[in-house]
């Protein structure tokens, strides 16, 4: 038997075939295929052969960002959590301060994205120090395609370390097209944006102080991203519970597997008020992270079960 999987098709000889560059699955149209890169033909039939293909290069940049940290004395920071924060993504993503490009003799390209934010969350108490929000991605059409690393420090010296390759002069077009696939979101006043990054912080901490060392890293939580809107859409269980304000917290948790590994995807949503309407409300997300330990999950199947879930 073939080591290829070959699709049965009427055509003669003289049809065009397109493969799965990780599967070798053979197709007779580039409709069931992706591209991730601009300038390429390796195409791929799904997000789990994207997936496997590029595993070797992003086990290779965590192994060199885990030693760097290690040579720097960072192997740990607070500040890993932007990783996870949907809305700093956003911004590296749409408005970059810089990006370079590392590019091998065979032209396959690697792009790293970089922005600063100041995190001022002290309250003036403690030194002010920037955090720095990179990636490194493929890009197609001047958008980044495929993440193969994420991380955020403070340490200057660790930053300067992941500024590989040539610095891109002109980021424009990167830009422009981000901000023309930017999807016009819900408008929501001052008031509830406030009390979302309140809640934000009050439960991040509560979780920091609830995590154990082996379970999944800060570093891989965007690898776990593709489950959140399946988790929201279709959790196995919602509780509401109340936080140390005595505000309501729904816990949307959803099992899922990946690599013969079982875990579990969790949002932490709050229920507010929409703009201009007293009385219509919406359930925001607020929190949402894997997780492999029991105990974690286990203590936010706490408070009231909720049969069926709320419509955003």
């Amino acid at each position: 038997m073939s080591q290829y999987n070959v699709v049965i098709m009427t055509h003669d000889i003289a049809t065009p075939l397109y493969f799965c560059n990780n599967c070798k699955k053979v197709f007779d149209s580039s409709d069931s295929l992706f591209l991730v890169e601009d300038n390429s033909t390796r195409a791929f039939c799904s997000d789990v052969c994207i997936e496997k293909f590029f595993a070797p290069l992003v086990e290779f940049y965590e192994k060199k960002v885990r030693s760097l940290r290690t040579i720097e004395g960072v192997e740990s920071e607070l500040c890993l959590d932007y990783v996870n924060k949907r809305d700093k993504m956003g911004q590296l993503l749409v408005t970059p301060d810089e990006i370079y490009l590392q590019e091998n003799t065979l032209k396959e390209k690697i792009y790293i994205f970089i922005k600063k934010f100041i995190d001022d969350s002290s309250g003036g108490s403690e030194e002010v120090l920037p955090i720095y929000l990179i990636i490194y991605s493929l890009v197609f059409e001047m958008s980044p395609s495929f993440i193969i690393m994420a991380t955020a420090t403070s340490s200057d010296k660790l930053l300067q370390r992941l500024k590989i390759g040539r610095k891109l002069e002109d980021i424009s077009d990167f830009t422009a097209k981000a901000r023309s696939s930017t999807t016009k979101v819900m408008q929501i006043d001052t008031e509830v944006i406030t009390l979302l990054e309140s809640k934000r912080s009050s439960l991040l901490a509560n979780l920091l102080s609830r995590r154990v060392a082996t379970d999944i890293a800060f570093e891989k939580f965007h690898e776990y991203e593709k489950f959140y809107q399946d988790t929201l859409n279709n959790p196995d269980e919602i509780y509401s519970f109340q936080d140390k304000d005595g505000g309501n917290i729904f816990s949307y948790i959803k099992a899922h597997e990946e690599k013969r590994r079982s875990f579990y995807y969790i949002v932490l949503c709050v229920k507010s008020s929409l703009r201009d309407s007293s009385e219509e409300q919406g359930i925001f997300p607020v929190l949402s992270f894997p997780t492999t330990d029991v105990a974690l999950y286990s203590y936010y199947r706490s408070g009231e079960k909720i049969s069926g879930g709320f419509k955003n």
